[in-house]
């Protein structure tokens, strides 16, 4: 299974952002559309030559904003399942990304070195709560520049892709974004 993604930048405060996952002849594509602080369009399509029993990509997948230390600078969580997606439940910048890896992913720094080396087998049980690391995929350099109540977050950074499988929310628990705080987020295309 190769997993990778793309995304688009559209005007203004929102992204046309694709996770594709590409398997035989099977694909899937999940869309999200962020813009000024709602998700105004959510879908979860897929195509399939083959048996589409087999394809099976549900489960919580972990973005992670890398800068170019190699520093984890953010993360959101997002749901997925074939009849569609829930609001990303998770966001952390700054100084929240770096406690939710070192306490969730059980990494002392919050470094990408620890995190790779936790995703270099494609099932490794996490120490901390027990979920798996399934499979971590190819990185993505894209811009991400924007001021938050966090502080702000670097311009040259990486995105990495992280299938945990199943993560009870008690585990990640849902965020009550503050008002507008989704509209701040201004992603920039590859």
């Amino acid at each position: 299974m190769t997993q990778y993604a793309t995304e688009k930048s559209l005007e203004g405060f929102c992204t046309f952002k694709t996770i594709r996952a590409i398997d035989d002849e099977k694909s899937f594509k999940l869309s999200l559309e962020i813009q000024k602080g709602a998700l105004k369009r959510h879908n979860v399509s897929y195509v399939s030559s083959a048996d589409e029993s087999k394809l099976n990509l549900n489960g919580v997948y972990l973005i992670l904003l890398v800068d170019s230390c190699n520093k984890i600078r953010g993360c959101i969580r997002v749901h997925l399942n074939l009849e569609g997606i829930e609001l990303p439940s998770y966001i952390a910048i700054g100084a929240q990304s770096e406690l939710f890896t070192k306490k969730i992913l059980g990494c002392p720094h919050g470094s990408l070195a620890e995190v790779s080396s936790l995703a270099i087998s494609e099932e490794l049980t996490g120490q901390s709560y027990g979920f798996k690391l399934i499979k971590m995929a190819t990185e993505l350099s894209f811009s991400l520049g924007v001021e938050t109540a966090f502080g702000l977050v670097p311009r040259h950074t990486r995105k990495y892709f992280i299938n945990l499988g199943y993560v009870p929310d008690e585990v990640i628990p849902p965020v009550v974004y503050p008002e507008g705080y989704l509209s701040q987020v201004v992603w920039k295309g590859v």
